[in-house]
């Protein structure tokens, strides 16, 4: 990702953590997704001056392994020129 204001490289982390019960059954996904919705939800607003800066995060459940959910950081310098 390049930042078009400078043209400088932007670094963009993601985490995945994983748990073997996380998909054991139906129920187990939908706790899985409605952790992701509630970290999303809750750190919104504490964030919204860092997404302003141009930065973001997100937290998101896999699309096809339901063991997994990421953590997404983004938009900080890349450290390594």
């Amino acid at each position: 990702m390049q930042s078009a204001r400078f043209d400088t490289p932007k670094v963009e982390w993601r985490i995945s953590l994983q748990n073997p019960t996380a998909s054991y059954s139906a129920e187990e996904a939908v706790l899985t997704r409605l952790l992701a919705s509630w970290l999303n939800d809750s750190l919104n607003e504490s964030l919204y001056p860092a997404w302003l800066a141009g930065q973001a995060f997100s937290a998101y459940p896999h699309l096809t392994r339901y063991d997994a959910l990421f953590l997404r950081l983004a938009g900080w310098p890349n450290p390594v020129n």
